[in-house]
């Protein structure tokens, strides 16, 4: 396997469905898409978000490549941001996290559950204004296929990612949900802040006991040293 910058415009649509196929699992996914698993909309939904990483100027996008058949496996998005930048993501549905009035709401796609993504989307953003200060990569995707996973693949992924971060002398940031939480414990990542969502309280009353979804802003130092 070789990690490689992706810069092709075609290989889009197979990043977009590797986003899919890694983050509609996620307990979060249930609820943000009104009609989960939504497979047309989520297609559409991640397609969007890989065409926005890849067009980003300060973005870089690696991919993970099976040398013998040529397969995408995974990949990973690396913004280098200044110190008073914001942070790419969904787009119109960032600006609606942001502005949550009447008009930024309509800016969502109607098969999001509106309500969710902008209570859930508040507190992701409190997470990433912990970030500002200071110039900094930023890490917004880490995807590896679902068949995949559990074979290095995501470290690989990600120590490129660091590679680049101690090129430049540059501490690393990222929001953590809880299936990737140690893995970046043990690349050297700490816990700044974290967020909690209580999901039983948007499961209509079904019991169904999923309790606190949590997620992390964390942070690597330079070269893996933490303050």
């Amino acid at each position: 396997m070789e990690v490689t910058l992706s810069h092709d415009p075609q290989d889009i649509p197979v990043l977009g469905e590797l986003n899919r196929l890694a983050y509609t699992p996620e307990l979060a996914s249930r609820f943000a898409f009104r009609n989960w698993p939504d497979v047309d909309n989520a297609r559409q939904f991640y397609r969007a978000r890989v065409t926005e990483r890849m067009a980003h100027p300060a973005s870089k996008v690696f991919k993970a490549v099976d040398i013998a058949t040529g397969e995408i496996l995974g990949f990973v998005a690396l913004t280098l941001e200044e110190a008073e930048d914001g942070h790419e993501g969904f787009g119109d549905v960032v600006k609606a996290m942001e502005n949550p009035t009447m008009k930024a709401v309509q800016m969502l796609p109607e098969f999001l559950n509106q309500e969710f993504i902008l209570t859930s989307g508040a507190m992701i953003k409190g997470l990433q204004d912990r970030m500002k200060g200071g110039r900094h990569y930023y890490i917004s995707t880490l995807v590896v296929s679902p068949q995949y996973q559990r074979k290095g693949i995501g470290a690989q992924l990600m120590r490129k990612c660091l590679e680049e971060a101690n090129k430049e002398g540059l501490p690393t940031w990222l929001i953590s949900f809880p299936g990737s939480h140690e893995l970046y414990l043990k690349l050297g990542f700490v816990d700044v802040e974290h967020s909690d969502v209580d999901l039983n309280e948007w499961d209509g009353g079904r019991c169904r006991g999923y309790g606190i979804y949590r997620s992390y802003a964390m942070r690597r130092g330079i070269g893996g040293e933490n303050e």
